[in-house]
């Protein structure tokens, strides 16, 4: 890396003449979205990981994209300021250094209300065993989870796939008085959201463990709402404080000649001068932290990204060797992407693997399927034959939506096109042509009736059966 040269990043910084500070800056546009440029192995090898090479990496396997190293959605940023003067010392990490930094952010909206696993908050993350050194009488590192504000009935749950969740009820019935953990599976926790909770973390050495972080929230959530929750790894630390003991100056005891009183004290002074008194010092800090903040949506508004997600969350655990730390938490955590597609409306069957998230021009039939139907309803065209052909045979779920109708499209022909509806969730836009249905929503627009739209789990933004609801006067056509 140090063969390149980045000129506009290049610049000379002359000190101040009077010894005042001079701050410089550059800046970088990190682009980890290029799945063409193939460039770090699955795992760096090496006997000496201070000797490993910066690039071109060869000899360790096919190469990776940085997007396929990628293991969240949002992904932490670390900084290093390298000055060799001032060098970083060992083990250092952003909580006792200046010239490190790290924000571990992430985002994961859930929508209001919406159905189970659609209000499930995924978040992977990873944490370091406690040392298999570590003496036996301190303190294991525990994770310290946060849970802010999020309403009663929220329950999270915790997966660890290399670590034993029986050991960790262990270590948590020696450590707490009580504690609200429960195993759900071999590495599967599962606890009530709320106030602060303690899990332990079992000794180990290697690698991280990689960990998937699920909150679920109840049907009570509300659009508009936020809610943060912060987890941290705390850690045992230990010091020797070494403080100098004063000489005690004694007067000579009574019936001692003065000579065998100086000798002694002259060996009291020559024992005390220059001793230390050793005090050993416990305290616990934070080696790491990461910040999950959740906001409350609709399920239209998220759809939509969360279908583009799954294409690509897909499409990274291709390639994630099954002996990978990450194979099973990401297997997981994809599943979970899944369900939240389906509870949002979607069908995550059709979502194929797409390093850009562009999963439909894959799926045959679905291609571009909005933007062509947009050029044919300009042609008087419709698509309601090809749509249904397209799944004929299977047994679609149906979805509901209710409310009032709060609009009516037409095109730039004056054709109906489609309508909107004003529901709970916010609004729906809805797609048709059909002349009959037009007479109906222009009925339920005019007299205010509440409807019902039932449409197709894959498709449900094309209503199939419409009910009125409410007390309806006889329809006169």
């Amino acid at each position: 890396m140090s063969s390149q040269i980045d000129r506009p990043n290049v610049r000379t910084i002359h000190p101040d003449p009077i010894g005042g500070e001079v701050d410089a800056y550059y800046g970088c546009w990190l682009d980890i979205n290029q799945p063409s440029e193939l460039l770090f192995p699955a795992r760096l090898v090496g006997p000496d990981p201070a000797k490993l090479p910066d690039g071109p990496f060869s000899g360790m396997g096919p190469l990776l994209s940085i997007q396929q190293h990628v293991r969240s959605v949002h992904q932490c940023l670390l900084a290093e300021i390298s000055f060799d003067p001032d060098q970083i010392p060992t083990n250092a990490d952003p909580s006792i250094s200046d010239k490190l930094a790290q924000r571990n952010l992430a985002f994961v909206s859930v929508p209001n209300p919406g159905l189970l696993d659609s209000r499930r908050a995924p978040q992977t993350f990873e944490v370091r065993p406690t040392p298999a050194a570590l003496p036996r009488d301190f303190q294991p590192d525990e994770l310290m989870i946060e849970w802010g504000d999020v309403p009663t009935g929220t329950e999270a749950e915790i997966y660890i796939p290399a670590a034993d969740a029986g050991e960790i009820l262990r270590l948590a019935g020696e450590m707490y008085t009580s504690h609200r953990l429960r195993k759900t599976e071999a590495h599967t926790l599962r606890c009530p959201a709320g106030g602060v909770t303690y899990i332990p973390v079992p000794r180990g050495q290697g690698a991280n463990l990689a960990g998937l972080l699920t909150v679920d929230f109840p049907d009570t959530v509300k659009k508009g709402q936020v809610h943060t929750v912060s987890v941290r790894q705390v850690t045992s630390a230990a010091g020797v404080v070494r403080r100098p003991v004063r000489p005690l100056d004694t007067a000579p005891a009574r019936g001692r000649s003065r000579r065998s009183s100086a000798a002694s004290e002259t060996r009291g002074r020559a024992f005390q001068e220059g001793a230390s008194l050793e005090q050993m010092l416990r305290w616990r800090r934070v080696l790491g932290a990461f910040r999950l903040t959740i906001p409350v949506g609709t399920k239209q508004e998220l759809l939509a990204p969360q279908e583009r997600l799954l294409s690509v969350l897909r499409w990274i655990e291709r390639s994630i060797p099954v002996e990978d730390r990450w194979y099973l938490v990401f297997r997981r955590y994809v599943d979970q992407s899944a369900g939240r597609v389906r509870d949002m409306g979607g069908n995550p069957d059709l979502v194929k693997a797409d390093p850009d998230g562009r999963w439909r021009k894959l799926v045959e039939g679905h291609g571009d399927r909005d933007r062509d139907r947009d050029r044919d309803r300009d042609r008087g065209e419709r698509h309601e034959d090809r749509d249904r052909d397209e799944h004929r045979g299977e047994a679609e779920e149906l979805v509901g939506f209710t409310g009032k109708v709060s609009g009516i499209v037409y095109d730039r022909f004056g054709d109906f096109a489609g309508f909107r509806l004003d529901t709970e969730d916010g609004e729906r836009h809805f797609h048709s042509r059909e002349h009959e249905l037009e007479a109906l929503v222009q009925r339920a627009w005019r007299e205010r009736i509440l409807i019902t739209v039932l449409a197709e789990r894959h498709d449900p933004d094309r209503p199939m059966t419409l009910v009125l609801r409410g007390g309806v006067a006889p329809y006169e056509a």
